[in-house]
């Protein structure tokens, strides 16, 4: 599980948005980008429906995710 601050959201979004080729908006009103992966087809990332500041990720996602928190920490 990847968890961190809510006000670094945009930050990833527009990274992820520089990492994958076919990245899209959210298909569904909790869902808030696709990224198109080249096993598994669309990944995301969504927010749940339970508490507006928890974002579930993608466990195909997590890698990446984690790449882009150790390049803001160096």
């Amino acid at each position: 599980m990847v968890t961190f601050p809510i006000e670094q959201l945009q930050d990833l979004k527009d990274w992820l948005k520089e990492q994958f080729i076919e990245f899209k908006p959210g298909a569904g009103s909790y869902q808030l980008i696709r990224i198109q992966t080249l096993k598994k087809g669309y990944r995301g990332i969504y927010q749940s429906p339970h508490d507006k500041d928890v974002f579930l990720v993608d466990a195909e996602l997590d890698s990446t995710i984690n790449a882009f928190f150790a390049r803001k920490k160096k």
